[in-house]
């Protein structure tokens, strides 16, 4: 249900809106917005629904899918260090490690929903060094350059979080990564 109301005591009114997805469909969210927030006698509205689609989701149970990343250099899966449930890609090997998505069609943009730990030391998992920060990166060019988007500081997940970021403009392309 929507209640609308005001400030001014024009009124408000209450309704419904009824969303159906198709079986099969994968909604991520849905949001709905109106044009307007102060309504009087006779006064109309313009409702917006956004309906997020999942077009890439891995729930690495019991490994990642290779077919929806183009790389993953350093990393397993594994719930050794923990996990938000099943596993998760396990990045423990030396030097630049990596997970890069296959490209997928962000032309409509979308939301990126994930969650990190960046290690905190506690056995059999390392801690993270100072600068050991985790990147979050787009490429419209088949991985041959990178734009980040997103630095995510190593002392601020000591434990796994749920985040979500925004594609930004520059990726949304029908080739992204």
């Amino acid at each position: 249900y929507v209640t609308v109301s005001t400030f001014s005591g024009c009124g408000s009114r209450t309704d419904s809106i009824y969303v159906f997805v198709r079986p099969g469909g994968n909604v991520s969210n849905v949001e709905l917005t109106a044009n307007k927030t102060l309504f009087c006698l006779g006064d109309s509205a313009q409702l917006n629904l956004l309906i997020e689609n999942i077009v890439f989701e891995d729930s690495i149970n019991p490994n990642y899918n290779s077919a929806l990343w183009s790389s993953v250099t350093g990393g397993v899966a594994s719930n050794s260090c923990g996990s938000g449930s099943g596993n998760a890609i396990y990045f423990n090997s030396a030097g630049n490690r990596w997970a890069a998505t296959s490209s997928i069609n962000a032309l409509n943009g979308g939301t990126i929903y994930f969650a990190l730990k960046i290690a905190n030391g506690t056995a059999p998992c390392e801690g993270a060094d100072a600068g050991e920060d985790v990147v979050l990166e787009y490429s419209i060019n088949g991985g041959v350059s990178w734009t980040v988007f997103k630095t995510y500081y190593e002392n601020l997940y000591p434990n796994f979080t749920s985040l979500s970021m925004v594609i930004p403009s520059g990726a949304q392309t029908s080739n992204t990564r």
